[in-house]
């Protein structure tokens, strides 16, 4: 009970007490504990659930189908299920299995929730995910923003549990009588997400902090409050130095160069950042480095490119940003072409 009236608070402060969810679920412990809260809620909710098959377990997915199946018809919740071909869009896009089913998983989940008319999409992510998903970034590589974890809200999804554990979660369902389904693939060492939570994880807590992910969810905490700040330090920057200009080419975005280096070097770099994102663009680390170090001693028309055929040029006072009309990043594979016989040199590419 006390665990869903905890949620219930939650969504009422979140102003969400008579939304329209569609709950992402997998027949997992955390995502049918969701289903289950949500559906006993003392809130007017609407509920519908949906399963995304992966096409890489086919038969744990079947069975989870059946078992989801049978669930959401006990609790009169409609329930839909969709396939991925993830194998595929893997070797198509050059990802690993895991990103590609993460990418397709929230794909599918959109178009799902078009159909079904929800407002929001709604995972089980946990406590313990978020912690997971510290050291994954960390491993990876990432800004103070990739260091708060994942956000309670994010476009349309919504994840309401991140506030509680997966053994408060187990918890809740062993005294509702339900055994949710397991997923194999949850053991799969060639995850990195299952490397860090089995063997990771379990090595800090006993080599170095017993509490590490209470340790790690306070300092989250800590960092959200300090990326709100400089967001909206950035926001302001944004708003007071980049003035956008539409050409017949395409847009411009100009900013002023003396006021952008009274700046403190991280809000210049966010700045840069906040352009390239309203240009819809993503430059490297290294590309934002280099424009940082070269351009005050630039003359001008001086040139800097970034990705999608976006120019930067330094013209007087100013670096402007420019974007040809309809430019799109292009999307395909690259791949060998031939080898030579002899020595299995590779000698030329194709892309497609």
């Amino acid at each position: 009970m006390e665990l869903r009236q905890g949620l219930d608070a939650l969504l009422t402060k979140k102003s969400l007490t008579g939304a329209h969810f569609l709950v992402a679920v997998s027949g997992g412990g955390d995502s049918t504990a969701l289903l289950h809260l949500l559906r006993f809620s003392g809130l007017p909710l609407r509920l519908d659930a949906a399963y995304i098959d992966h096409g890489l377990r086919p038969l744990e997915a079947a069975r989870e189908k059946e078992w989801l199946a049978a669930l959401t018809a006990e609790l009169d919740i409609p329930f839909v299920a969709a396939e991925a071909d993830t194998a595929g869009y893997a070797r198509a896009e050059g990802l690993s299995l895991e990103d590609a089913a993460r990418r397709l998983r929230y794909r599918e989940l959109e178009r799902l929730r078009a159909e079904s008319g929800a407002e929001w999409i709604v995972t089980g992510h946990t406590a313990d995910d978020q912690v997971e998903t510290l050291f994954i970034r960390l491993i990876r590589g990432c800004g103070l923003s990739g260091l708060t974890g994942m956000k309670w809200r994010q476009g349309r999804i919504v994840r309401p549990l991140l506030n509680y554990s997966k053994e408060t979660l187990a918890g809740y369902l062993a005294a509702h009588g339900i055994t949710p389904c397991h997923d194999s693939s949850n053991d799969d060492p060639r995850f990195l997400r299952n490397r860090v939570r089995l063997e990771l994880l379990p090595l800090l807590r006993q080599r170095f902090n017993p509490a590490i992910n209470a340790t790690c969810r306070r300092m989250m905490a800590i960092l959200a409050g300090e990326e709100d700040l400089l967001e909206t330090l950035t926001e302001n920057a944004f708003r007071d130095m980049a003035q956008e200009e539409t050409l017949a080419g395409g847009p411009l975005i100009k900013l002023a160069i003396l006021p952008f280096l009274a700046l403190p070097l991280a809000l210049r770099r966010r700045l840069l950042n906040r352009i390239a994102q309203h240009l819809a663009i993503k430059p490297s680390f290294t590309l934002i480095e280099n424009l940082l170090r070269q351009f005050p001693d630039a003359a001008t028309g001086a040139e800097w490119h970034w990705p999608c055929g976006t120019r930067v040029r330094r013209q007087g006072d100013f670096l402007s940003f420019s974007q040809p009309r309809g430019r799109r990043p292009w999307r395909g594979r690259i791949r060998e072409k031939c080898r030579r016989r002899e020595s299995g040199e590779k000698i030329g590419i194709e892309m497609e």
